[in-house]
């Protein structure tokens, strides 16, 4: 039987809920077995982040996908200073981050403790 690896990343990752039924999920097909590995998720809420994390089992990134345009039309105001639009290596980074570093419990409550949205 051979084995292989298959990965997996999250837009708009949310809860978690996609990610974790990916991680249960085994393929097989003649005789090639693979399972499935988490590489992480993006999504603007970081409360969802925490989900995401505990679900998951490795981090989520917080990133807002919008362009100023697209910031501008949902929010009705211009971002807040600091704001800046994602980039492809912001994605690229947030995915290797996260490969690179399985969610400790540690890590978990710090992301809680670090949440400012009430849950």
């Amino acid at each position: 039987m051979l084995k292989k690896v298959l990965k997996h990343f999250h837009f708009c990752c949310d809860l978690g809920g996609g990610a974790k039924g990916f991680n249960r999920f085994r393929s097989r097909v003649g005789n090639v077995q693979a399972r499935w590995e988490c590489l992480g998720g993006i999504d603007v809420d970081p409360a969802g982040l925490v989900d995401f994390s505990r679900l998951a089992g490795v981090p989520g990134t917080r990133l807002d996908l919008f362009t100023r345009d697209q910031y501008i039309r949902f929010h009705g105001e211009e971002p807040p200073p600091g704001w800046r639009e994602a980039t492809p290596g912001d994605v690229r980074r947030a995915a290797q981050a996260s490969a690179r570093t399985p969610c400790s419990s540690a890590r978990r409550a710090k992301a809680r403790a670090a949440c400012s949205l009430k849950r």
